[in-house]
């Protein structure tokens, strides 16, 4: 009897355990982690060697690895603030996984973007990873219209933060100089790349509570 009784206990802790790690967004917070350790002890000879220049295509990481890098603690805040907020519900929704091929495909459409559209600039910080998750939000929709609440409040919420962005880069023409290149690849691919790794859930799943947080 004390056998069976102390197998359940460890069975339901096993699933609460599940659950809370279910619930952490371990991709976007790893990511995030990663940048901030590289700004904070990060050497300028680590900065030439990871940005995204026209001077080093051959340089395979560096189409990814740029990500990592921000010019300043702003940009730095900015980028992890907004990549945090745009991802950990899709990760809740859609897995670590899914989520994280969507900002690396997003990424990696911002430096071959770049290098195409825009091919004599130098470019470091997450903003097509960033765009690439927060256009995803559209797919995920899109996919799952039937079996997600607050429908509307999503919609609006990822057009405010397009619109918000552009129209601040606008208004601030001093700011350093902005990749638009970057940003509109990446944020075409993540549209596209969200109707590719997003999976159409069958039935509506249990995350009220947890949107009503993040929604209102």
């Amino acid at each position: 009897m004390k056998v069976s009784v102390a197998m359940s206990v460890r069975a339901e802790t096993d699933a609460i355990r599940g659950q809370l790690l279910h619930y952490i967004p371990l991709f976007i917070l790893s990511v995030s982690l990663v940048q901030v350790i590289i700004f904070i002890v990060g050497k300028p000879e680590l900065f030439q060697l990871l940005l995204f220049s026209y001077k080093h295509l051959k340089d395979v990481w560096r189409y990814l690895s740029y990500m990592l890098l921000h010019t300043d603690a702003i940009h730095l805040v900015l980028n992890i603030t907004i990549q945090c907020l745009v991802a950990s519900l899709l990760e809740y929704e859609q897995g670590s996984l899914r989520t994280g091929m969507v900002y690396i495909s997003g990424g990696l459409a911002g430096s071959i973007g770049t290098s195409i559209l825009d091919p004599e600039l130098s470019m470091v910080g997450a903003s097509a990873g960033v765009y690439a998750v927060l256009l995803s939000h559209i797919s995920h929709l899109v996919l799952n219209w039937k079996h997600l609440s607050y429908k509307s409040y999503r919609l609006i919420s990822v057009c405010s933060l397009c619109t918000g962005d552009v129209l601040y880069n606008v208004l601030h023409p001093n700011l350093p100089l902005i990749s638009w290149s970057a940003h509109l690849s990446g944020a075409i691919v993540g549209l596209l790349a969200g109707f590719v790794f997003y999976s159409r859930h069958s039935e509506k799943r249990h995350f009220i509570a947890l949107e009503k947080f993040y929604w209102c």
